[in-house]
């Protein structure tokens, strides 16, 4: 069994949930702002979601939504093109938290959801957002639990396979970050960003589907990485100060798991 750790001990769990959420720099659009102009919000700000709103909250475009509507995914059977509205691929069912809810409250059902991020709502409207990324960043001392006691076995992908193919593993499965490993050895990491970067910069989002790049050409291959035996704070600190939410773990250049911010949310406990 994985640690848990006492959420009261980084925060006062009857705390209203604005006290963690983020309230500030919310990149948002309306329902009919054109797909095409989400994905320029998305490579200007570097964020994972986009939020939609009208005057009320009416729901969240992701990165993975993006790629699905491309043609990795379901959404890519209703694909004309890019100037369809943002409605037309975003997640409308997202569970939204009132303001007033507390910071223990939202924990236990956050774990539940399962999603990247939800609004925070005054009434109907657009307050804020948390995200399992505000419950890793109160963590902020060492917690004497090693990183290895809670990183997972990392999904790996290889720099030989096709984009499409590791776009569709994206939107078909739980992985949202990608290690490209050889024989054991971390080469790279790969993420839904880096695939739309590269189609942004070369407008090709119209043939995504027979795009033939290799992840290989697109990876990053400069990895931030944590080894096995740091404190998971170790893991906090740097995922706050390099603003990703996961770290391959590394020993010796040998990929052994990965650490997310969802492992490390994980933890808490009431």
């Amino acid at each position: 069994m994985k640690p848990r750790i006492e959420l009261k001990k980084f925060v006062n769990p009857k705390d209203p949930i604005v006290k963690i959420s983020a309230t500030d720099g919310l990149v948002t659009c309306k329902e009919k702002t054109p797909i095409r102009d989400v994905i320029k919000l998305v490579m200007e700000t570097r964020k994972r979601r986009v939020l939609v709103v009208n005057k009320n909250f009416k729901g969240i475009v992701t990165v993975i939504d993006i790629l699905d509507y491309l043609g990795a995914g379901q959404k890519g059977a209703r694909f004309r093109n890019l100037g369809n509205p943002a409605n037309k691929i975003m997640e409308a069912d997202i569970p939204g938290f009132q303001e007033n809810e507390t910071i223990g409250e939202v924990l236990i059902k956050i774990k539940r959801f399962r999603k990247g991020g939800y609004p925070i709502l005054h009434e109907k409207e657009l307050a804020g957002i948390v995200s399992d990324f505000d419950y890793m960043r109160i963590v902020n001392r060492k917690l004497k639990v090693k990183v290895r006691d809670v990183m997972n076995r990392a999904f790996f992908v290889r720099e030989q396979w096709p984009m499409l193919d590791v776009a569709k593993m994206m939107c078909n499965g739980p992985y949202r970050r990608l290690p490209v490993v050889e024989k054991g050895i971390l080469l790279g990491i790969v993420t839904p960003y880096d695939i739309i970067k590269y189609l942004s910069d070369r407008k090709r989002f119209e043939w995504f589907r027979s795009e033939k790049a290799r992840i290989g050409d697109i990876m990053v291959r400069r990895v931030v990485t944590i080894g096995p035996e740091k404190d998971v704070f170790d893991a906090v600190r740097i995922m706050k100060e390099k603003k990703i939410g996961g770290l391959p773990v590394v020993e010796e250049q040998e990929l052994l798991g990965i650490i997310t911010e969802r492992d490390i949310a994980d933890m808490l406990k009431l």
